[in-house]
């Protein structure tokens, strides 16, 4: 039995049980009309008089922007904020046992290799390389470019920054 889509227009078969309840072509045409899109006029599934869910309410994310806060204010959100979630006291903290790249976010961001003095750059980068093995400290890493990080893997350059190896 041939139907016509109430979503898109098109013609589609159907087997003779579903001649009954059968109204879309496809999954994808039931969504869009559910959702309210009617592909078939450009207009919408929605009765005429009925009000939007967000009719009425204010939109916080656009009512402040581009306002000038005060200093005043400013100090006021600064003493709120201090001592809450630093670190340890934060759901999401991991210590010692943080990735890769959250090791790097926190070490931040240098240029100049420590043993040669030379640029990273952006082709090059700086590596971040642990002496001593003791991943949590972030006072025990140091900026190498490339060349001296795989010479200071390999054990061709020993480091020693006020410790004992």
């Amino acid at each position: 039995m041939d139907l016509i889509c109430k979503n898109c227009g098109e013609v589609f078969c159907i087997p003779s049980r579903r001649e009954d309840t059968a109204k879309y072509c496809s999954y994808i045409c039931m969504g869009e009309a559910r959702k309210g899109i009617c592909l078939n006029s450009g207009k919408t599934h929605f009765k005429k008089g009925s009000v939007p869910w967000n009719k009425g309410k204010h939109d916080y994310s656009t009512s402040k922007k581009g306002q000038e806060i005060t200093e005043e204010t400013r100090q006021k959100i600064s003493a709120s904020k201090k001592g809450k979630c630093l670190k340890g006291d934060h759901w999401a903290w991991k210590g010692a046992y943080a990735g890769y790249r959250a090791l790097h976010i926190r070490l931040g961001k240098t240029e100049n290799c420590m043993l040669c003095g030379s640029m990273g750059g952006k082709s090059r980068g700086c590596h971040w390389a642990n002496i001593s093995k003791n991943y949590a400290d972030p006072n025990d890493y140091i900026c190498l470019c490339p060349r001296c990080h795989k010479n200071f893997d390999l054990g061709k350059i020993d480091i020693y920054i006020g410790r004992s190896k």
